[in-house]
Parts: structure tokens; sequence; C-alpha cells
């Protein structure tokens, strides 16, 4: 059968023993490369060091400092907004796989 959700980076799961998927390091890699958050050639050192920082460790705590340090608004907007809830309950969360 082919792989449905390899756009949306399933394979980047493990599954756990009840069967549901977890969220991985890679996976969480993955999802910080996402056009939002990946920083650009061109972009500050403050949001170069923490996309580094999280690419290194992808649970790590962020503090909000770190975000501060971004000077552009719209960047540091997209991680203020990530950090407040959604990332913090995405890296420990445990996804039901869909059934065919």
């Amino acid at each position: 059968m082919p792989d449905f959700w390899k756009s949306a980076d399933a394979h980047l799961t493990e599954r756990t023993e009840n069967g549901w998927l977890a969220v991985t390091d890679d996976y969480l890699r993955a999802y910080y490369t996402r056009p939002e958050l990946h920083p650009v050639e061109g972009f500050c050192a403050g949001e170069h060091t923490l996309f580094e920082k999280l690419m290194a460790a992808p649970r790590v705590e962020v503090d909000a400092s770190e975000i501060e340090a971004i000077i552009d608004e719209d960047a540091a907007d997209s991680y203020r907004f990530m950090w407040k809830g959604p990332m913090r309950r995405f890296s420990r969360a445990r996804l039901r796989p869909c059934r065919p």
C-alpha cells in the first residue's frame, strides 16, 4: 500500500505499544524547518542561534529572552505563538494513527 502520509512526515514518528504514534526529535526538526520558523539568509543572529539550538535539541525549553533577541517582529511572533502552548503540548504528544 502506498505511503499516503509521507508529506505529513508520519515516517518520522515511532509507534507506541498501544499502536499510537509518538512524536520524535526528527519529527520536531522537520516541523521547525517549516517556512514560518526556519530562518533564511539575512535574518538576525538571535533567530539563527535559536534555530540551531532547536535543531540540536528539539525538546529544549525556549526562554522568552531568546525570542526577544529576534529582531524581526513577525519571526518573533511566530516563535511566541509556538511556545505559548502548541509546541509544548505537541512535543509530548501521542498521535492516534488513521485507520484505512
